[in-house]
C-alpha cells in the first residue's frame, strides 16, 4: 500500500482563494481537499508513475490546519464552522489552532510542521503533500528530506496569482505541482451534505 498524507495550510490556501474571488468573481472556497488530493495523485504523471511502481493500493489522508476567527463576527464563524464540518464529513482530519488577542493565528503552523515531520518519523506516509506557499515550512521540509530521504515530498500551490518568494520552499520538495483552476472548480463540495444526522448547507452560491 502507498500511503499519501496531505497537510493543508488552511489560511494560506484561503487567502489565495480570496485573491481569486476578488480578481474574477469566482468563488472556489467550498473546496473538497479529499477529492482534490486524489485527483492530483491520479493526474500527475510523476505521482502516477511512483504509485504504479509499487503495484499496490493507495491510502489517502488529509490533515487540515486552521483557526476560527471569532473576532470577525458570527457570520464568518458560521461559514467557517460549516466548512470544517463539511470537510470532516469527507474524512478530512481537522486540526484547530487559535487566534491571539492581537488577531494573529497561533499554533496552526507549528502544529502542521510537527504533524508533517511526525508522519515521516513514525512511518505513517510514503508520499507527503504540503498545500501551502508559506516559506515558514522550509525547515520542516528540509529536515524530513534529510532524515528520511526515501519519503517523496510534494509541494502544491494554486495556479492563480503568482506568490513571490517561495523558491526556497520549492527547493525542499521533490516536485512542485500548481493546481489548475478548472480542477479546483471540479473539486467543490456538494451544496448540501447530510452528516451524522445534520444537514450542512454551503454558505456560497453555486458558481459564484
Amino acid at each position: 500500500m502507498v500511503r499519501v498524507a496531505a497537510f493543508v495550510d488552511g489560511f494560506n490556501c484561503y487567502h489565495r482563494l480570496e485573491d481569486h474571488l476578488r480578481e474574477t468573481g469566482k468563488n472556489l472556497k467550498w473546496l473538497n481537499y479529499a477529492q482534490l488530493l486524489q485527483r492530483v495523485c491520479t493526474e500527475n504523471a510523476q505521482l502516477v508513475q511512483l504509485i504504479r511502481q509499487s503495484e499496490a493500493s493507495v491510502y489517502y489522508r488529509v490533515h487540515f490546519f486552521t483557526a476560527i476567527p471569532e473576532w470577525r463576527g458570527p457570520e464568518a464563524v458560521d461559514r467557517h464552522a460549516r466548512y470544517l464540518s463539511a470537510l470532516d464529513s469527507m474524512g478530512v482530519q481537522v486540526h484547530k489552532g487559535r487566534f491571539s488577542s492581537d488577531r494573529k493565528e497561533k499554533e496552526s503552523d507549528v502544529h502542521l510542521a510537527i504533524q508533517l515531520y511526525r508522519s515521516a518519523a513514525l512511518n505513517l506516509a510514503d508520499v507527503i503533500v504540503l498545500f501551502s506557499a508559506d516559506t515558514d515550512f522550509v525547515p520542516a521540509l528540509r529536515q524530513v528530506r534529510e532524515d528520511f530521504p526515501k519519503k517523496h515530498l510534494v509541494l502544491v500551490t494554486f495556479k492563480m496569482k503568482q506568490v513571490q518568494g517561495y523558491a526556497s520552499l520549492q527547493s525542499q520538495a521533490h516536485q512542485h505541482i500548481r493546481i489548475r483552476l478548472d480542477l479546483m472548480a471540479q473539486c467543490q463540495l456538494p451544496q448540501t451534505i447530510v452528516y451524522e444526522g445534520k444537514t450542512i448547507e454551503s454558505p456560497y452560491r453555486l458558481g459564484g
